[in-house]
This record gives structure tokens, sequence and C-alpha cells, in this order.
């Protein structure tokens, strides 16, 4: 609290319990296999006792991305181990189909970089020229 008054919304998110693994592929336009591809992600997940829940998002007039989100008890160590196993497990799913993240998340960036090596070393290389302090989101994203 400062000065009586409540803590703000950020202060109270990192006082949470509530935990998030995401996945964000980008999927064809394609009605079939998007119906497809969710069925075995939601299979993934689903074989671990967990929740997917998803959201589609027109991108393009070509594509769209599933946001694809697991959710568990920051306090429990299991669930916590148990949505990084599924969300492993669902990237893996997204690459063994020839697909990519739309968008990555920090424990995302090591197994997305590996799959082009010289394209993330030429990512870093511009971050490295545009920020050579690093002081935007420092070890966020460990292109190198």
């Amino acid at each position: 609290e400062v000065q009586g008054r409540p803590a703000p919304p950020a202060a109270q998110d990192a006082q949470s319990r509530t935990g998030g693994r995401f996945v964000n592929p980008a999927l064809p336009l394609d009605g079939a296999y998007v119906q497809d591809f969710v069925a075995r992600m939601t299979q993934v997940a689903r074989a671990h006792g967990q929740t997917l829940y998803l959201t589609l998002n027109l991108e393009t007039d070509q594509a769209l991305v599933a946001v694809a989100n697991l959710l568990y008890d920051r306090a429990a160590a299991a669930q916590a181990a148990a949505a990084r196993a599924r969300g492993a497990a669902l990237l893996q799913l997204v690459h063994g189909a020839g697909l990519e993240l739309y968008r990555a998340g920090r424990t995302q960036m090591a197994r997305v970089g590996a799959r082009d090596p010289q394209h993330f070393a030429q990512l870093e290389a511009l971050r490295r020229a545009w920020d050579p302090d690093g002081i935007i989101a420092p070890g966020r994203y460990n292109l190198g």
C-alpha cells in the first residue's frame, strides 16, 4: 500500500498464485485444419489432466493465431512442472506440424532459436546494434 491506497494491479498480479504457460502457433486459415490441430492441442493438455484455454485470432486473409493457455497454481510445484511439460509438448506438436509460433515466451526462446540458428544469430546482432547496452528487456529474448 502507498499512503493507505490499495496496491496497483501489477503488484497484485505478482502476489497471485495463478501461473500460466502459453503457446501461440500461427495457423493457416483453413477450418478443417484448425479444427483438427486444436483437437490435437487439447488432447496434449488433457493427457495430463490440464485444461487448454484457447482463443483464435484472425490475423490476415490467410492466417490466424491460436492463443493457447495452460493455467496452474504457482504454489503447487507439481502443477507448475506439469504445465511446463505440457507447454513443451505443445511446442513440439507445433514444430512437428511444420508450424511456427506467432509469439514465443521466454522459456520457449531456446527451442525456437535452435530451429534456425543463423536467422536468430542475425536477430541477436540487430538487437545488439540497436541496444548495445542491453537496456530493453535484458535477458528476455536470448536470441544468440
